[in-house]
Parts: C-alpha cells; structure tokens; sequence
C-alpha cells in the first residue's frame, strides 16, 4: 500500500480493486465490509473504468436486486453494514470519469494529473452530480508518483529507474507530473494540489529504501501541513 498523505492526521487505507469485472460482487462487498469493521472511517474503495455496474450492497444493508452487464444480485445483503458506509472513489481521466463520478462515485481519485486539470475535473464533476440531481461527491484525490531523497538528482535517478521498469516509457514521458528532490522540494510542487481541492494525496514514492521512503514521505506529509 502507497504512503498518503491527507489533512486528516489518522492514516487512511485506500483499496483499489483492479480484479476482473467476473469476481462476485457479493463476495467483494464481504470482504469490504469485514475490512471496514477493523478500521471504522478509514477504509476507501477506488474503482477504475472497466464497468458501470455498482451496487450499494456493502454500504446500505438493506436486501439488493441488481440486473447489470456483469453480474446479478437477487435479494443480496450484508450484515452488519459497514458504520460509516464505505466512499467509492473513481478513478480514470476525461469524459468517462467525470460521468462516472458524477453518477455512482462518492469522489474521484486521479493519477498523472496536473493541479490545472485536476480543478477543472473537480468542477465538471460537481455540474455534472448537480445536473443528476445528486449530491455533489464529496471525496477527491490523487495519486503522485515521486522521488525522494536527499541529493535531487538521486531523487531523480531513483524514479526514471522505478517508472521506467514499469511502464516500460522513457522517463520524460512522465516528468513533468512526477515530482522528485528532497521532501521539501516534493512538497512545494505538490502545494498546488492542495489549492486544487485535492484532500488526499497518496505519494507512490521511488527510494533508496522502503525505509526510507517511508521517512521521506512523512516528510512531506508535514511539511504539507
């Protein structure tokens, strides 16, 4: 699980199920749920663009009938409810995100996204929500790639290695939403954010040291106030 930082002082657990649409949908909302009652309020699912199937049975409690793409639900339920429910954040970019959040989503969590944009998505959102008639999700985050340490270029070094290896993409294709240097030098470039609407900041961080980046993100996490 990536470090976060939010304006709440309590550690957050963010899941994000990337599992194929076929997995039961009952047996996830258990799953949820159990999770939920170890750690009341703190518990956040984020869902990615593969569907629009949702289903309020892990919050609700009450018996669910659900006729979808995907799956079926007749007379599902489960007990106990999680107390407070658990947000389904989105995630995704463009058109099909905002519908998304705006329809089913509790919030929206982006990911290799400018402080711009993620302002101007935050606000179609909330039109979108408002032209549904729903209420304005309340929820948005996002998810930052960055390179801690304390020399810069290290910093730098550390992520192209980590990012490269993943997505198998030179580096510059994400350098400019991909912060490293120092915690402080991370956090100047992730205040932005914050001015955005941005609650929660999840820091992927690229490090000498899991240790470390453990350290390093605290960091930031305080020097983001």
């Amino acid at each position: 699980m990536w470090y976060s930082k939010t304006r709440n002082r309590c550690l957050s657990r963010e899941v994000a199920d990337d599992r194929a649409p076929g997995f039961p949908a009952r047996g996830t909302a258990r799953q949820l749920a159990s999770i939920s009652q170890l750690a009341p309020g703190r518990l956040v699912l984020g869902a990615g663009v593969g569907g629009e199937d949702r289903s309020e049975v892990s919050n609700s409690g009450d018996a669910v009938d659900h006729q979808g793409e995907f799956f079926e639900l007749t007379a599902a339920r489960i007990k106990p409810a999680p107390s407070p429910p658990v947000p389904v954040v989105i995630g995704g970019k463009g058109d099909a995100a905002v519908r998304r959040a705006a329809r089913y989503g509790d919030g929206w969590l982006a990911i290799f996204c400018s402080a711009r944009r993620f302002a101007q998505t935050r606000e179609q959102i909330a039109e979108a929500a408002a032209e549904l008639g729903r209420p304005v999700p309340p929820w948005y985050g996002v998810n930052v790639w960055c390179g801690l340490d304390a020399d810069a270029a290290q910093a730098r070094s550390l992520l192209a290695r980590q990012m490269e290896g993943l997505y198998h993409l030179p580096f510059g294709k994400f350098e400019r939403l991909a912060p490293a240097g120092t915690p402080a030098q991370v956090a100047e470039q992730l205040a932005p954010y914050l001015e955005a609407g941005a609650e929660h900041i999840t820091l992927i961080p690229a490090a000498a040291s899991p240790e470390a980046g453990v350290e390093r993100a605290a960091a930031v996490r305080a020097l983001l106030g």
